[in-house]
């Protein structure tokens, strides 16, 4: 009798399960650090520590929002309708026409009446 075929694949079998034991618990591990962080509410500070940016405005939004409007001709939607911006100091409900007089970057448009 040959064993030819056993020493070919000695020790092969027991190296993936270890690896793949080991692969599964780093990813456990990640995944259990990740719900602790969600449901204690500090994500915010996990960011914050691993460098990833969360502006706390929406202005940017706001004003391709309003640009938007400019462009397609929605005279309603960028005189009368209120957003709510949101500035590093605080919320404000401003229309477009309100707002592209306190910030740049926003095109304008002649108003007129609202209804």
């Amino acid at each position: 009798m040959k064993k030819i075929g056993i020493k070919k694949y000695k020790g092969k079998k027991g190296f993936e399960l270890a690896i793949s034991t080991i692969v599964l618990l780093v990813l456990g591990i990640v995944v259990l650090i990740a719900l602790i962080l969600i449901f204690t509410g500090q994500m915010k500070n996990f960011f914050e520590f691993i460098g990833v940016y969360s502006p706390n405005s929406n202005i940017d939004i706001i004003k391709t929002a309003c640009n938007s409007f400019v462009q397609t001709e929605q005279q309603n939607a960028f005189c009368c309708e209120k957003q709510d911006v949101v500035f590093d100091s605080g919320k404000e409900s401003l229309t477009c026409a309100e707002l592209a007089g306190k910030i740049d970057g926003i095109e304008n448009m002649s108003c007129g009446r609202c209804f």
